[in-house]
Parts: structure tokens; sequence; C-alpha cells
């Protein structure tokens, strides 16, 4: 299992390699947010993190990430408003 910090890495990194947009799903698939922001993805990791090593109030378990690049920005919005 990855750490939180492994997790915030891979997210930086995909940021770097050209994946600059962030579709984020809940454990539930229900659509979150859209962020370009890696701040934005990593903040809801220690989030979600701090739910499981603190035992605070779950609201989520998990979430999904649809990274992709601003060349397909417009397809992805499509999806994301028939989904």
């Amino acid at each position: 299992m990855r750490t939180n910090f492994e997790y915030k890495k891979l997210i930086a990194e995909l940021f770097s390699l050209g994946y600059d947009k962030f579709a984020i799903f809940d454990n539930f698939g229900q659509y979150i947010f859209t962020s370009s922001s890696v701040n934005d993805v990593t903040s809801l990791l220690d989030y979600i993190y701090l739910q499981n090593v603190e035992k605070g109030t779950r609201t989520l378990y998990y979430i999904d990430i649809l990274a992709y690049s601003v060349e397909r920005e417009t397809e992805v919005r499509k999806i994301l408003c028939d989904y």
C-alpha cells in the first residue's frame, strides 16, 4: 500500500509530465470537482489521510483521480457532463 507521501509525489510527477488537470471522484463514484492545482489534490489526500490515522469522522474513504492534459479538456468536460 502506498503512503500519503507517495501519492502526493505521484500527483506532482503526473503534473510535471503534462497531466495538468485533475477530476476528483469520491469512493462512490460521484464527481466532486476539477482542479489544475496540485495543492488542491494533495490537500484532499491529506484530509483523507488524517481521517485514517487520527480516526476522525469518516466522510471519504478514498478518492479516484482522473488526470488529463489541457489538450483533452474539452473531451473530458463533455464526458463529465454526460456522467
